[in-house]
C-alpha cells in the first residue's frame, strides 16, 4: 500500500488500553496505562497500521504521556515508528527529544525535566504488545542516558461468563533504576500492581493492590503515573507503601437527554513510620458523576463532577484536604471541515485544608 499522509487532528494510534480514572475529551479515549499516541503538529505517513511521525506528539505511555488533567497537556518533541493494530501485534519505536510540561510555555530537554540542571539528553524507548483471545501483554523500556531506566510490563485477561457477566483481571510491574552517571542520584526502586474486577450489566466492582519499594519513591517526571492505585489526587506510589483500593462503576443509561454515570474508589496507602523514607499515612475518597447529552441543541456536552477527600495522619506531618472540579467537555463540528475539535474548561476549585 502507497505511503499517505494523515493530518494530525484526532490521530488516535492505540497500542493498548486500560485504566479509567482519566478525563480525556475527544472520541479517542487517553489513558494512564495505555501505550498509543497522537500526532498535533508535523507530518505523519501511514503504511498499512505503521505510522512514522516526527514532530510534536501527544503520547499516551506509561510514565510518558499529556497527565491531561488541566486544558493543557504535556506535549513532546520526538521521531516515532509505530504499528497501529488494535488487535494481534502493536509495537512502538521512539527517541524523545523535549517535552513542554503542562505548567511552562517552553520546551526543555527530557533530563533537564527529569531535574538534571542544564541537561540535554532525550529518551530512547522501544515497546511492544500483543491482544488476542480476550489477553494482553506490553511491555515498554524508557532510558534517559546517565539519568535513570524505566522498564514497564503488564498482563491483562478477560473471562467472559454466562448472563452479560465478565471477570477481568490485570498485573503490572514498573522497575526503575539510575543509569550511567547518574545524574540524579542513585537509586533502585519498583513498583508490583495488581487488580480484579468484577462486571454485571451496568455495574462493575474492583479490588486493587500495589506494593513499592521502600529505597525510593516511583519517578514520574514525564507524566503518567502508572499505577491501578492511581487516583484523582494520589498515586500511591511513594516510597515503602503498601497500598489498597475498592472501587465501582455504575451506568444508569438515559437519564432526560443524556446518559448518567459515576464510579467511586476508596484507598488507603500505608508507609514507614520512621527513617529517610517516612511519609504519613494516607487515606483517598473519590467519587466521579458523569453526564453526557446525547441530543438536542447540547448534543455531545459532557459534564464531568469530580470530588476527592484527602485523609493524612497528621501525626508525621499530613493534612487532611478537599479537591473538587468541574470539567466541562464539548465535541462540536461548526464547520464541515473542523471536525474532532473540543471545548474543555476546567474549573478546579481550591482544596479545603482541615
Amino acid at each position: 500500500m502507497p505511503l499517505r499522509y494523515t493530518g494530525p487532528p484526532c490521530q488516535c494510534h492505540p497500542l493498548g488500553t486500560n485504566h479509567l480514572n482519566g478525563a480525556y475529551p475527544s472520541g479517542c479515549r487517553y489513558n494512564d496505562n495505555d501505550l498509543h499516541a497522537r500526532g498535533t503538529g508535523a507530518g505523519t505517513g501511514v503504511t498499512d497500521r505503521t505510522v512514522v511521525h516526527g514532530g510534536r506528539q501527544l503520547f499516551e505511555l506509561p510514565y510518558l504521556g499529556s497527565h491531561d488533567l488541566r486544558m493543557v497537556p504535556n506535549t513532546f518533541e520526538v521521531v516515532s515508528l509505530g504499528n497501529t493494530s488494535p488487535t494481534g501485534f502493536g509495537y512502538i519505536v521512539a527517541y524523545v527529544n523535549r517535552i513542554k510540561l503542562k505548567s511552562s510555555d517552553e520546551f526543555i530537554p527530557m533530563s533537564e525535566a527529569a531535574g538534571v540542571e542544564n541537561g540535554n539528553a532525550g529518551v530512547g524507548m522501544a515497546g511492544a504488545r500483543y491482544v488476542s483471545g480476550g489477553a494482553e501483554v506490553a511491555a515498554i523500556n524508557q532510558l534517559t542516558p546517565d539519568v535513570f531506566n524505566t522498564l514497564f510490563a503488564k498482563f491483562e485477561r478477560t473471562f467472559a461468563l454466562a448472563n452479560n457477566r465478565s471477570w477481568k483481571a490485570f498485573v503490572q510491574y514498573t522497575d526503575q533504576r539510575s543509569v550511567g552517571e547518574e545524574l540524579i542520584g542513585p537509586f533502585t526502586t519498583g513498583l508490583l500492581s495488581g487488580k480484579a474486577e468484577y462486571s454485571w450489566g451496568n455495574t462493575t466492582l474492583r479490588l486493587a493492590a500495589s506494593t513499592t519499594r521502600d529505597e525510593k519513591g516511583i519517578q514520574k517526571h514525564y507524566g503518567n503515573p502508572s499505577n491501578y492505585l492511581s487516583l484523582i489526587v494520589e498515586d500511591f506510589d511513594r516510597a515503602g507503601e503498601n497500598a489498597w483500593m475498592l472501587g465501582g462503576n455504575h451506568t444508569f443509561g438515559r437519564v432526560g437527554s443524556g446518559d448518567l454515570s459515576l464510579f467511586g474508589n476508596i484507598a488507603t496507602g500505608n508507609t514507614p513510620d520512621t527513617g529517610p523514607v517516612a511519609t504519613p499515612h494516607e487515606n483517598e475518597y473519590d467519587l466521579t458523576v458523569d453526564y453526557r447529552i446525547a441530543e438536542g441543541p447540547a448534543k455531545n456536552l459532557w459534564l464531568r463532577f469530580r470530588s476527592a477527600f484527602i485523609d493524612q495522619d497528621e501525626q508525621v506531618g499530613g493534612d487532611d484536604f478537599l479537591d473538587l472540579r468541574l470539567i466541562i467537555n464539548w465535541d462540536f463540528s461548526p464547520l464541515r471541515a473542523w471536525s474532532c475539535r473540543t471545548c474543555r474548561y476546567v474549573i478546579p476549585c481550591s482544596p479545603y485544608s482541615s
